[in-house]
């Protein structure tokens, strides 16, 4: 499990692109197929940021949460 699954299936339940959101953080989709991938933690902040800011989501971040709670879940 990569630290980011809950924002990434959040994305693809919203059908939001991330290409341009990763690209402003200086991160690549390579870390999604990599589940032992390190992530700095601020890139990861700064990626919850861009993309709650740039769809106007203010509760991106719980969102995302939930999701991946929802996830373990099953």
């Amino acid at each position: 499990m990569n630290a980011l699954d809950g924002v990434t299936a959040l994305l693809r339940q919203l059908d939001i692109p991330i290409d341009r959101s990763l690209t402003e953080v200086k991160l690549t989709s390579l870390i999604f197929h990599e589940p032992e991938a390190l992530i700095p933690l601020k890139q990861a902040l700064e990626l919850i940021e861009a993309i709650a800011t740039k769809e106007e989501i203010e509760q991106f971040g719980l969102l995302a949460r939930q999701q991946t709670s929802a996830d373990l879940q099953e």
